[in-house]
């Protein structure tokens, strides 16, 4: 990842969801802290582009905080926070998007999409919301 080619909305975005996953206790840093951090974002672009794509964003809100209570906590000490593979994949496939549109930057939409093409859970939850990339 190479995060100077994010714009600053993504790093905003990104920083918001590493602060909760270490709030949470969380040991790594996975897409559906992301998701999660882009949906209640202030600017609700996130939201919006699931309501343009007749999907659900209540539904998927819900989906991600059902999702980040479940996982593992590590209480105590200085907890380490990694980068989670899936998150790792999105972040590559978003780069990849950005490269073959011809952006210098990686935007919120790009990640999104990445999110939505991904093969693990958080790309199953936006296609049972409705969203199909």
């Amino acid at each position: 990842m190479n995060s100077e080619r994010y714009t600053d909305k993504v790093k905003q975005i990104l920083h918001a969801a590493q602060s909760d996953a270490l709030v949470r206790g969380h040991t790594q840093l996975t897409p559906w802290h992301i998701l999660a951090q882009a949906l209640t974002d202030s600017a609700g672009l996130a939201e919006n582009l699931i309501a343009a794509a007749d999907g659900d964003a209540v539904r998927l809100k819900n989906d991600c905080g059902a999702a980040l209570s479940k996982m593992a906590t590590q209480q105590g000490g200085d907890a380490q926070l990694t980068l989670a593979t899936e998150t790792a994949k999105i972040f590559a496939l978003a780069e990849q998007h950005a490269d073959r549109a011809g952006d210098a930057f990686v935007t919120q939409e790009r990640l999104l999409a990445a999110m939505a093409e991904g093969k693990g859970e958080v790309a199953k939850a936006i296609a049972a919301c409705g969203v199909t990339p």
